[in-house]
């Protein structure tokens, strides 16, 4: 995964983390990472990693952080691969090598000393609570991947036990601690994203669950404050809207507590989170990532990959363009779209033309 693949910028914060904000070159904090479409423009040589078109190399910030995400991913210990001599070059040519090996150093370092024994931290657990004589008591450790895949399936089976504040923090702990330890996505159950909040908000679903609220909970003050968040729900900007959804999920736990309702979570009535989030931010960019948009339609390349002979392609775009989209003799839905684009840029009306017969 690099910065451009890593929409939620987890891994962004873990490796900054690591290396210390302060110990950023400036050039890396002045770098405006480009989006999916942005980079779909890049030839091929601008990625140190030239098949799946991913660690970009096309300035200093570029290479500086392909170089961490790279090594981050690799745990330290950076194999010798074509991708890492490409990221070393790139940095000989911008005269960044040191800055990138210093970075380099401070993740190998961190990972070296997260494998070697040692007394545990508050920090490796997921939840600190204090008993009523004040004792403090460490739940949900996590000092591997194991661990935090374990974690999280407990908490999906206990989820009903926190408020919602809880949940909110104990499942960011579970998220950060899955970067730390490179668990796949895949690996956690999906209401750890959900009640993170990572997750793009289902508009009709929030504002349907605060109508809900406010028509039945028997409190007046807090009827009034669901309906209004209704209200505003419906005219936010998404932006806006991810940014109020831990406020709109207190004012649900609220309704629910004086009905009762949070008693019957998961049983009788599904967690608000369940409803109101649709799929996570990295899903839904990854699926962006394989959607073209010509002539005001959207074609889904992972349905043409599907569907469509590899021989129509070479075909219609030629044997250069289908060998460019193939990988492991198939075509690959994310290379196509980037081909596709790629091609557009010089060929749009006709290219929309021939998608729309191939999907006639």
């Amino acid at each position: 995964m690099d910065v451009i693949s890593d929409t939620s910028r987890r891994r962004f914060v873990g490796i900054v983390s690591i290396i210390g904000p302060e110990n950023l070159p400036s050039y890396v904090r002045q770098y405006g990472i480009p989006d999916e479409k942005t980079a779909s423009a890049f030839d091929d040589a601008a990625f140190a990693d030239r098949v799946h078109r991913e660690y970009g190399l096309e300035s200093p910030g570029a290479t500086y952080l392909s170089a961490v995400y790279y090594a981050y991913d690799n745990k330290g210990d950076i194999p010798a691969s074509q991708i890492s001599a490409n990221i070393k070059r790139a940095a000989d040519v911008w005269g960044i090598t040191e800055d990138v090996e210093k970075a380099v150093k401070a993740i190998r370092e961190h990972f070296e000393k997260a494998a070697a024994p040692r007394e545990p931290q508050d920090s490796d657990y997921g939840l600190i609570v204090y008993d009523q004589a004040g004792t403090k008591k460490r739940k949900y450790p996590m000092f591997c991947r194991e661990d935090v895949e374990k974690a999280a399936a407990y908490f999906e089976e206990n989820r009903g036990a926190y408020p919602v504040k809880v949940r909110k923090h104990l499942t960011g702990r579970i998220l950060e601690k899955a970067a730390e330890y490179g668990v796949p996505d895949e690996a956690l159950p999906e209401c750890i994203f959900k009640e993170a909040g990572v997750c793009v908000p289902d508009r009709q679903a929030v504002v349907d669950e605060l109508d809900n609220r406010a028509m039945t909970v028997q409190n007046k003050d807090i009827a009034y404050l669901a309906g209004n968040m209704a209200k505003i729900a419906r005219l936010l900007p998404a932006a806006e809207l991810h940014r109020v959804m831990d406020k709109v999920a207190e004012v649900i736990e609220d309704c629910d507590i004086v009905s009762g309702r949070v008693r019957q979570y998961g049983r009788r009535y599904a967690f608000p989170a369940d409803n109101m989030y649709g799929m996570p931010y990295k899903q839904a960019e990854a699926q962006l990532r394989t959607i073209v948009v010509l002539g005001g339609n959207a074609f889904d390349t992972e349905k043409m990959a599907a569907e469509i002979d590899p021989e129509t392609f070479g075909h219609i775009l030629g044997r250069q363009f289908l060998s460019s989209v193939s990988k492991e003799g198939a075509v690959n839905p994310v290379m196509l779209a980037q081909g596709l684009n790629k091609l557009a840029r010089t060929q749009k009306d006709e290219l929309a033309a021939v998608l729309e017969r191939l999907f006639a």
